[in-house]
């Protein structure tokens, strides 16, 4: 990976592997930031920095029913 590719990576209620994703991109020659998701609303033209948009798993707001739904609202 050319080492001028940045990665944006997401992070928010009960998301993991955040830092594990950066990582994995690292290792690969990228550069990696982490942000909350709630970032995305404060700087609304954030995405225009990076080239690649990552969203690591875990379970967004809990292990309950409508969590995915939740966290992607929050991304429209």
């Amino acid at each position: 990976m050319d080492n001028n590719v940045k990665v944006l990576v997401i992070t928010g209620d009960g998301v993991n592997c955040e830092r594990e994703t950066a990582r994995a991109f690292e290792l690969c020659g990228a550069t990696s930031t982490i942000k909350h998701v709630n970032d995305l609303d404060e700087e609304r033209n954030i995405l225009e920095n990076f080239d690649i948009l990552a969203l690591p798993g875990g379970f967004s707001f809990g292990d309950e029913l409508g969590s995915g739904k939740v966290f992607s609202l929050k991304l429209e």
